[in-house]
């Protein structure tokens, strides 16, 4: 009869933990609801991802359409990068509008692109599709950011915004916005009046063709530029003054 009891008892904690664990699992959770032109459903983050995205598709894909032969000019520091007329002049569309911190809490699909590689007078460069269209050549995907901070420029006031990042159509979308959803806390360099996205004026693109978002280390203020080439990202890294801000 004691072991019974005993047996009952183990069984009953057992059961007691497993609930709680499953409660712990529920605070990413994704949103069924249909996504603006295309058909994957936005991904809703709900906790603070740990996953390392460096590795991801969608940070290899960005980092291997970016590399220091492929640019006549590039940022010689953080300073270069923050928003001023003076930057403004000297890197033109590279220029920053918006320094923010903040946390991303969901990723959807946004459309998808064919080129015309001979455009005739009047015609457009490329024509817009669905999302999973087989044939695109490249897509966008919105990144929403719940903003912590704005740093430098100014993004009129907003508490969240949404960014855009285009993809090569070869990456496999779903796959793409999955990666975006767990960037976690991030430094994002914005620009706004970005020609990619013209589809959607309340879009921001990221500095450096999508390059200038970093992931940030809570607590240390560590940060790292998952889609730049590393040669690209040296320059930017590990300043002190941004590091002391993403600390506090």
């Amino acid at each position: 009869m004691r072991r019974s009891d005993s047996a009952c008892r183990s069984v009953t904690v057992c059961g007691v933990l497993a609930a709680l664990m499953l409660a712990g699992c529920t605070s990413a959770s994704v949103d069924q609801s249909s996504p603006s032109g295309g058909s994957s459903s936005p991904i809703t983050v709900g906790s603070d991802p740990a996953a390392d995205v460096y590795d991801s598709d969608l940070a290899v894909s960005l980092r291997g359409r970016s590399s220091i032969g492929t640019r006549a000019r590039w940022f010689k520091s953080v300073g270069d990068a923050l928003p001023s007329k003076r930057n403004r002049a000297e890197y033109g569309d590279s220029g920053t509008d918006a320094v923010i911190v903040g946390k991303v809490v969901g990723a959807e699909a946004g459309f998808a692109f064919i080129d015309n590689y001979d455009p005739g007078p009047g015609d457009l460069a490329s024509t817009r599709v669905e999302f999973a269209a087989n044939a695109a050549d490249w897509r966008t995907i919105h990144v929403r950011v719940e903003i912590t901070e704005t740093l430098h420029g100014s993004v009129d006031g907003l508490g969240e915004v949404l960014v855009g990042l285009s993809i090569p159509g070869s990456v496999d979308g779903a796959q793409a916005i999955a990666d975006a959803a767990v960037l976690g806390h991030v430094v994002a360099f914005l620009d706004r009046g970005s020609p990619v996205f013209a589809y959607d004026q309340s879009l921001f693109a990221v500095v450096g063709d999508g390059g200038l978002i970093a992931t940030v280390e809570r607590g240390s203020g560590r940060y790292r530029f998952p889609f730049l080439d590393p040669l690209l990202a040296s320059p930017l890294s590990d300043d002190a003054a941004l590091t002391a801000r993403l600390t506090r």
